[in-house]
């Protein structure tokens, strides 16, 4: 199969009877695999550019710069560079695709680490991305990248839903964020002192129209019709299962045109990680006062450790500098990521009371 208008190495890639554009680019062995996921009505040529212009402007050559490889994942679309039909996906099924062709790649590049940036909407799918790769056996790391976590009453609805087209598509023509995408396109070309991407070229190239139940609210498109169902939406997203919620990073735009990303990710993403810290040692065994003393001394430090911010507002990652700054800061929180990690887990791995006690008394 192959799809009109790709732009090499871009091909479609087949996961759990889903076919969709992909991007992928194998980076040094035993160096991470980055995968970049967008948001809504965006490909994820955003992370990688689409053949032209300057590849010093998107994240996808300073990954190549650090060692890393990069899978870019696109969600179906009717893109003249994709053309599926799939408008009714749902999360569980879009979770399903990812995790398969991430654990395909990041074993055929015998990668360190996959670490999976959430960009924008993206971030609805991350109980459900957690879960799939775990049941494909890969251990992966989240960064949010301006992204919405699964958290009800955190997607802005419109009154009648989003405009959906002819298939059913959740449409970008007309789409009431347009103008503030256009804005923020701009805006990263002013920083960067010079255009990054053209305004033509991304709606050319980049924007496409997107399955609207990715966005995990209660518009629902099946069956040809669209409805609404709280209950379903909720079972999508997994988000009334936080033991699903994985450790995550997040990097923070600065720009008041991000609003609620720039004030609320911190304290969104937070308490996310707090509800994994939670499970985790309530998981366990019972804790000595040491154990204790430190799992209450890493809830106390907040997960600032795991949060860096950058300049620009939604597109904060384009642009030469903007994008080089964001690939550090990745690998930074990656490593910042798998610390936490292992403290924890060293923690949790220290004897209980009662074990203590029997090791004393046998010696």
């Amino acid at each position: 199969m192959s799809f009109p208008n790709m732009q090499p190495p871009e091909y479609p890639a087949t996961g759990s009877g889903l076919t969709s554009l992909a991007y992928h680019r194998a980076g040094q062995q035993g160096r991470p695999l980055i995968v970049f996921l967008p948001g809504g009505c965006h490909l994820a040529r955003i992370a990688y550019g689409q053949g032209r212009g300057d590849r010093r402007d998107f994240l996808d050559h300073w990954f190549e710069e650090l060692g890393c490889g990069l899978l870019g994942l696109s969600y179906p679309t009717d893109h003249p560079s994709v053309s599926s039909t799939r408008s009714d996906l749902t999360i569980a099924e879009w979770a399903a695709y990812v995790a398969e062709v991430v654990a395909d790649k990041a074993r055929n590049d015998k990668a360190s680490d996959v670490l999976i940036q959430m960009w924008s909407m993206a971030g609805r799918s991350v109980f459900a991305l957690n879960r799939a790769c775990l049941a494909q056996g890969i251990e992966v790391h989240f960064i949010s990248l301006a992204a919405t976590p699964p958290l009800p009453g955190l997607i802005p609805l419109s009154d009648g839903g989003e405009p959906l087209g002819k298939t059913g598509f959740w449409t970008f023509q007309g789409n009431k964020f347009m103008r503030g995408f256009d804005e923020a396109i701009a805006d990263q070309s002013t920083r960067a002192g010079r255009q990054t991407i053209g305004i033509d070229a991304y709606h050319e190239h980049f924007l496409c129209n997107t399955p609207i139940m990715l966005r995990g609210t209660a518009q629902r498109f099946c069956a040809g019709r669209m409805h609404w169902s709280e209950d379903e939406a909720a079972a999508d997203t997994l988000n009334g299962d936080l033991d699903a919620a994985p450790l995550t990073a997040t990097i923070v735009p600065t720009a008041s045109s991000d609003m609620a990303h720039v004030l609320g990710d911190s304290s969104s993403w937070g308490h996310l990680n707090t509800q994994w810290l939670v499970r985790r040692a309530a998981a366990e065994k019972p804790l000595s006062t040491d154990v204790w003393s430190g799992l209450r001394e890493i809830a106390a430090r907040g997960w600032q450790r795991l949060t860096i911010h950058s300049e620009g507002g939604h597109f904060f990652f384009l642009g030469e500098s903007g994008a080089r700054e964001v690939a550090h800061a990745s690998l930074h929180l990656l490593h910042e990521m798998k610390s936490t990690l292992r403290e924890v887990d060293t923690l949790l791995a220290a004897p209980s009371p009662a074990q203590a006690d029997e090791e004393r008394a046998r010696k």
